[in-house]
């Protein structure tokens, strides 16, 4: 995995709706520096942090007497005790289509403890992404904040890889660094929004991750908010409302506007 501090990236952008009659959730980035980490499940794609864990040939010897070391390992700490002869005895009697349920089972455990342990904050490195403009800031009418790496809070913020299918791994390969991987991995259909991922952890546990101050809510470096960019479309109603929000805190953040070229790109301006 690869942090925007490693790939040199600079800024990184974080597009957001702006709904006149729904404005508090926005309003704490600004005057409570708050910024919220959905759990997996709570973003908008449902194959979201998934992986798949398959069993290889049980038929092969040498395969088999791995697998039935791993499935003892598993259980082994689990009430009632069994001990390993009268496992394996228990082992042998299962069908190979019990393996397969078992190891799916093993998988959707693992994604809902993946899925309570860990919250997730997207951003892009792309600021002029006319679908990202479209997608989540009502189309156009929203606004984008600008945040600075040169610091450990945005600068740790992982590179998502995009793959062609969700992974599939071997259940005797899996580990627990290929379930912290799911959290940056998504399939290529989203490799338009070059996103980015603050992680953190729901206990605070994580070394170097962001502190929760409550559940999914972290608080950020003000000085690290270094621009506003509004929408193309966004009102000056709109854009006189968000600058209310803003305080001495906020007098380094520069504010652009994005301008629509003839061609059907986008242009960042300063205003």
């Amino acid at each position: 995995m690869k942090s925007a501090r490693d790939l040199g990236v600079k800024k990184l952008y974080k597009y957001r709706a702006f709904e006149p009659s729904r404005t508090e959730f926005i309003k704490s980035i600004f005057e409570k520096n708050e910024l919220y980490y959905p759990f997996p499940s709570g973003l908008n794609d449902p194959f979201e942090c998934q992986f798949q864990l398959k069993v290889g040939d049980l038929s092969d010897l040498e395969y088999r007497s791995k697998h039935r070391v791993w499935a003892y390992e598993v259980q082994k700490h689990l009430s009632p005790v069994v001990g390993p002869v009268d496992y394996f005895k228990y082992y042998d009697s299962l069908s190979n289509e019990t393996h397969l349920k078992l190891t799916k089972d093993i998988r959707d455990k693992t994604f809902e403890t993946v899925d309570q342990k860990w919250g997730i904050f997207s951003l892009s490195s792309d600021p002029q992404n006319v679908l990202m403009w479209a997608h989540y800031a009502n189309n156009h009418r929203g606004f984008c904040l600008e945040f600075d790496t040169s610091n450990d809070y945005f600068g740790r913020a992982w590179k998502v890889n995009y793959v062609n299918r969700i992974n599939s791994i071997d259940i005797l390969d899996f580990s627990e660094e290929d379930a912290f991987n799911s959290l940056v991995t998504k399939t290529k259909e989203w490799s338009y929004e070059s996103e980015f991922r603050v992680i953190s952890h729901a206990q605070n546990q994580g070394v170097g991750l962001p502190a929760l101050v409550r559940e999914n809510v972290s608080e950020f470096p003000v000085s690290r908010l270094s621009g506003i960019i509004f929408g193309a479309r966004m009102s000056q109603a709109d854009i006189t409302e968000v600058l209310g929000w803003l305080d001495e805190r906020h007098s380094h953040v520069k504010l652009k506007k994005i301008g629509l070229n003839d061609d059907g790109t986008l242009r960042v301006t300063e205003i």
